[in-house]
């Protein structure tokens, strides 16, 4: 009896499994230890997003570097889905840290907490929380913003690039 796939494919499907797994192992670690600060203190309202826009940097940047590798952009039209999501996914990144920022520089602690019970922070107490906060979400924000843009460029490439045999028929054709 064959097995469909053999031995050799399923070990490599079975180690690709394994670092992914250990990549999201990684980068859930990560967004532990960028959030240890926050919710050691407060409740935080934005958790999804920020913990979304720590994620982008990491995963993102592995994509643009195994491009190739990746089963996600082996397929032309999830390559296309992908493009067009990185865009409204950017347009959604710089309009919520706006919104976030926003509040934090009113210095208004109860906006950024689910709960209305007030915090039993002094005042310079808050005051470094929410500077943590606005770095911490500016800089993961921009990183995110930067990523995707990158991707773009890096799923465009593989459409219009210099490798496509379109291309170096169109660069041969042109140069005569």
């Amino acid at each position: 009896m064959k097995l469909p796939i053999d031995i050799d494919e399923r070990k490599l499907y079975f180690f690709n499994i394994f670092k992914e797994i250990m990549w999201w192992i990684v980068s859930l670690f990560a967004v532990y230890i960028v959030f240890k600060p926050i919710i050691s203190v407060i409740d935080y309202r934005y958790f999804v997003f920020n913990a979304l826009i720590i994620l982008i940097p990491i995963h993102y940047f592995r994509y643009i570097l195994f491009f190739r590798k990746n089963i996600l952009f082996k397929i032309r039209w999830m390559r296309f889905i992908v493009f067009a999501l990185n865009i409204q996914l950017i347009i959604q990144i710089i309009r919520i840290t706006q919104d976030i920022l926003i509040v934090i520089e009113e210095q208004n602690i109860q906006e950024i907490m689910n709960s209305n019970i007030p915090s039993k922070m002094n005042l310079n107490d808050v005051f470094h929380l929410l500077y943590y906060i606005k770095e911490e979400v500016l800089g993961f924000a921009i990183a995110s913003v930067l990523v995707a843009i990158a991707l773009n460029l890096r799923i465009m490439y593989s459409f219009f690039g210099f490798g496509t045999k379109k291309m170096q028929n169109f660069v041969s054709s042109q140069s005569t």
